[in-house]
């Protein structure tokens, strides 16, 4: 049988589906496979969220604007330390709102809406290439794919914007995809939908990218008229209209040209035509970064991907054409990723995180691949295994050797040292030489039977082991040694507010090292001042409150004080919190 031009030989048979030799009935797999994907997803999302403090420096800055709106009851602006925050629109904010009430105004509370949205790309992913290949096989490879790679693992777990993006960006092009194989009312409705949703998002990034590779797909595929007499491109733009207006009018009639400034102007278009916020510019950047990104972002999978995107030989144009809609998925995804890749090259400003919504895309790609049972047994993918088992094979030497590279740090002192104690050295190794290994025994018996899910299930393997073995420890001790303490001294702060209640107060965070996520715990605005030697002309050459100085033991001694201008509170690690009372000013 074939399916989207691809063999579906010995998946489905009648109202029960092989896999090996288990006759499965079809109608219990859809609930067996949803219930996979969540454990996968908990393992990869969802498993210790909350163990590792905010991340510096953007993570806090969401977290801090959605703690803000919930104190105050003001959902129209987002502010962060007591300014307007304008980067991004709200909706990633509302949604941290209700995590808020489930699990607390916590990390686990400002992640939740990034793991949940990292989930319901893998579920998405899995319906998508299940409904239009009819395999299961390349529904669950897809799947795994989605969730086990760097890409998702690293924005699924981080409380930012990006994955919610990334999830609403994938509704909408699939959602088009379902209207355009179905010819769909319904299903265009809801693209124009998730395009809105997507707008309150992240702003116009979220119709550029799916209106770019629909109009590449349908100039490729030469229905375009057709297509667009479907789609009622005003009915379309009404619904937009109808669902992001309200907030763009609310928030450009409470801050006027400061939001159209700082949002359309520097957020959007300064951002695509000029560098900003100290990121790298053009010339340092080479032209291929964000496909090297899109390749080691999407390891272990991505040596597959130079067969997946030539199986399809898009040069054949007369083949594609007289396709019907529906087996054109492998032509759309295509389209998605090349869209998304020249559209962000073409930014000066150039990010890893923009790169996120290919991921799907990708995933489609690697499923279709496993769609096909003539490809899986040919030497393309025999090639491309033994590429992915040297790939592996070369992450586990790195990660052998990993402890050595690492950058002194006076701020993580002992980081090495605690590293080797856990061994993560070691485990990273040995997963991935596990994962070489198998992987070679998989090409072997892929030569005589096809790969099915051996190669898939043996990387899904060794990436949770990853997981749990390397990636969640390393970054637990970097949080203890690095960030903790301030977590630790910030909760003093709030403490001490508490405690005296009718002090005027003023807290300032001295060095570079003290980042975003103070203002956060502290649960009050902080004064930063990177340089701590201008610390008495900028505070104590004046009238002042109360002063709170937060810092460490070098920057303190940086500031001049002497002992009898302050009082220390508390100390942890190498941080000190310390107070100047309001008369204690400097001549």
């Amino acid at each position: 049988m074939a399916v989207n031009g691809v063999d579906q030989e010995g998946f489905s048979a009648g109202q029960s589906v092989v896999l090996g030799k288990l006759r499965v009935p079809e109608r219990l797999l859809w609930p067996l496979a949803v219930a996979g994907l969540l454990l996968v997803c908990w393992l990869a999302f969802g498993w210790q969220l909350g163990r590792v403090g905010l991340i510096d420096e953007t993570e806090p800055k969401f977290a801090e604007a959605a703690r803000q709106m919930l104190r105050t009851g003001d959902w129209i602006t987002p502010t962060f330390n007591g300014e307007p925050r304008f980067d991004k629109p709200p909706l990633i904010y509302w949604l941290m709102l209700p995590a808020f009430g489930m699990v607390g105004v916590n990390e686990w509370g400002v992640r939740l809406p990034s793991a949940l949205a990292g989930t319901g790309l893998v579920l998405l992913v899995f319906w998508a290439l299940r409904t239009f290949t009819g395999s299961w096989q390349a529904a669950w490879v897809g799947g795994l794919a989605t969730a086990l790679s760097p890409l998702s693992l690293i924005w699924s777990r981080i409380g930012t914007a990006e994955m919610l993006l990334c999830l609403l960006i994938a509704g909408s092009l699939l959602a088009f995809f379902v209207g355009y194989a179905r010819q769909s009312p319904t299903a265009y409705v809801s693209f124009y939908g998730w395009m809105a949703l997507g707008t309150l998002t992240k702003g116009p990034v979220a119709i550029v990218l799916p209106v770019l590779t629909i109009l590449l797909f349908l100039g490729l595929v030469g229905n375009w008229r057709a297509v667009l007499r479907e789609l009622k491109p005003l009915r379309g733009c009404l619904i937009l209209v109808l669902l992001t207006l309200p907030w763009y009018l609310a928030v450009t009639a409470i801050n006027g040209e400061a939001f159209i400034d700082s949002f359309f102007g520097h957020h959007n278009f300064d951002r695509f035509v000029s560098v900003v916020d100290r990121h790298d510019n053009r010339t340092a950047v080479p032209v291929y970064f964000y496909w090297l990104v899109s390749l080691v972002g999407f390891l272990p999978w991505s040596p597959f991907l130079p067969l997946a995107v030539a199986r399809l030989r898009v040069w054949q144009w007369r083949q594609w054409r007289e396709r019907s809609r529906g087996e054109q998925l492998g032509l759309f995804a295509l389209c998605w990723v090349v869209a998304v890749l020249a559209f962000f090259s073409l930014a000066v400003t150039k990010r890893v995180n923009y790169v996120l919504p290919l991921l799907p895309a990708l995933s489609l790609l690697l499923g279709l691949l496993w769609a096909d049972q003539t490809a899986l047994k040919g030497r393309g993918f025999q090639g491309s295994a033994l590429v992915a088992s040297g790939v592996c094979a070369l992450l586990a030497v790195l990660s052998l050797h990993s402890l050595r590279w690492l950058p002194e740090d006076p701020w993580l002192p002992d980081l090495p040292a605690t590293l080797a104690r856990q061994r993560v050295d070691w485990w990273g190794a040995l997963l991935a030489g596990a994962m070489a290994g198998v992987g070679m025994l998989g090409v072997s018996l892929g030569r005589r039977r096809g790969s099915g899910l051996w190669l898939p299930l043996t990387y899904s393997l060794g990436c949770v082991g990853l997981i749990a073995l390397t990636i969640l420890p390393a970054m637990a001790t970097v949080d203890l040694q690095r960030q903790l303490p301030l977590r630790q001294l910030a909760a003093s702060v709030a403490q001490y507010q508490q405690m005296h209640p009718d002090r005027e107060t003023s807290l300032v965070a001295l060095g570079p090292v003290i980042k975003p996520s103070v203002v956060f715990y502290a649960r009050q605005n902080v004064k930063f001042l990177q340089v701590s030697k201008k610390f008495r002309v900028r505070y104590l050459s004046q009238p002042h409150p109360d002063l709170l100085v937060l810092g460490s033991e070098k920057d303190l001694r940086l500031t001049q004080l002497r002992s009898e201008e302050y009082k220390l509170l508390a100390s942890a690690g190498v941080y000190r919190l310390v107070r100047i009372d309001a008369q204690a000013n400097a001549r």
